[in-house]
């Protein structure tokens, strides 16, 4: 059994881990025919602008947070679960849904701006922190809120409260804005719509021309080859996907034993039901866009014709979805009889390295004569999709390795 255990570990984390490793493996190979002496300047310009970006949109995340982090701090339990309730409500929208809606109500408010100015670079950073405030406030919020009551009377007994709060603050702040900015380092729809120069948007320019700004990033002119344009790309991609697996890995020290205190805040009764703050946040944050997109519309929708313009797309997503799904489910069930250790670690490794350095992999990957019947097939997306999110449905199986399912299994 533990054998087939191994083996079957083995083959997933393998299948999982193959995009990801094969990309890689085309940056090594091609290595000798990439103009480096082009590459590395523009790696380092892109990628400290894309840090500069995305650590005001962190910065800004933070802000949007505090009236929430006061709200979880300090209401009573039936106000904490509504406003965890806006919270999750606002941080599961997806950020192209911030990216359009706050894009119209510009229009809407007659405010134009000019594309990759730096107007347009602001809009970026806000729309970004409208979507990821969600994170510092519910992390901060407990944290704040599952203080040790004993400890914090002492302390203000001896006037040293403030000091001994931010002491026991720092290490749950500190995680959350490392995971807040691995997120926003990892979004680049909201750059791509103006096509802000970020490394995201920079890598697809590169996987499209194998140039940037007119500089050529491959030896020997002409057209480059897919696998060089695929290598440059993932050159122009690794600074900053090392960068997320560091913060998230710091992440994880800073909030080691602080998950278990986030989740036990019903030591102490509270009184206050005020919830007003945070709902003035999400009303900003997420009913502004969807209001916003509701009335850029020039005539009232008429649902009937759009779903049935929309069916294609519709039905496509549905399936893919779905496959991606019972493949997962598969893994997951798979897990609770197997220990699937490497699985998981790939999984996660394959979701922070992010769906586009995923996406270069399976290009590559498919396009060759003996597998042209899944290039143009949603083969491709659904294998992208199951490597990063396999491990979503492995975590509850993992549950079960405790030794208080040990007679279960």
């Amino acid at each position: 059994m533990i054998l087939r255990a191994g083996k079957l570990d083995l083959i997933l984390s393998g299948l999982l881990g193959l995009p990801l490793a094969w990309v890689l493996l085309q940056l090594v190979r091609s290595a000798p025919q990439l103009a480096w002496e082009n590459l590395l300047p523009a790696i380092w310009q892109l990628t400290l602008r894309t840090v500069v970006y995305d650590l005001l949109a962190t910065i800004a995340a933070f802000f949007l947070a505090l009236p929430a982090i006061w709200v979880l701090s300090k209401a009573s339990p039936r106000a904490l679960v509504f406003a965890l309730g806006l919270i999750m409500c606002a941080l599961v929208q997806p950020p192209v849904n911030y990216l359009y809606g706050w894009s119209q109500f510009l229009r809407l408010s007659g405010i134009f701006i000019d594309p990759q100015s730096p107007a347009d670079v602001l809009r970026c950073i806000w729309t970004l922190s409208t979507w990821l405030w969600p994170i510092p406030a519910a992390a901060v919020g407990l944290a704040l809120r599952s203080l040790d009551r004993d400890t914090l009377d002492a302390a203000r007994l001896d006037g040293g409260q403030r000091r001994i709060v931010v002491r026991q603050l720092l290490m749950p702040v500190a995680g959350a804005a490392a995971v807040t900015f691995a997120l926003s380092l990892q979004q680049f729809t909201v750059f791509e719509q103006t096509n802000i120069a970020v490394v995201a948007t920079e890598a697809r320019t590169v996987f499209s021309i194998g140039s940037i700004g007119g500089l050529n990033l491959i030896h020997g002119g002409g057209d480059p080859g897919q696998t060089e344009r695929i290598a440059a790309a993932a050159a122009v991609c690794l600074p900053i996907v090392l960068g997320i697996f560091v913060l998230i890995a710091c992440a994880r020290q800073l909030l080691a034993g602080h998950w278990i205190v986030l989740g036990l805040n019903t030591d102490l009764p509270r009184q206050r039901t005020i919830t007003w703050p945070v709902s003035m946040v999400a009303l900003i944050t997420m009913g502004i866009p969807l209001v916003s997109m509701r009335l850029a519309l020039a005539k009232p929708p008429h649902w009937g014709n759009a779903i049935i313009e929309l069916l294609p797309q519709l039905t496509g997503s549905l399936m893919v979805s779905g496959l991606v799904a019972v493949m997962c489910l598969a893994v997951g069930s798979a897990a609770c009889a197997f220990s699937l250790r490497w699985t998981f670690r790939i999984s996660i490794v394959a979701f922070l390295a992010g769906g586009q350095m995923l996406a270069l992999g399976v290009i590559h990957l498919l396009n060759r004569p003996l597998l042209d019947w899944a290039y143009d097939s949603p083969a491709g997306v659904i294998m992208v999709h199951v490597a990063m999110f396999a491990w979503i449905s492995i975590l509850p199986a993992r549950q079960l390795a405790g030794d208080a399912w040990r007679e279960l299994r």
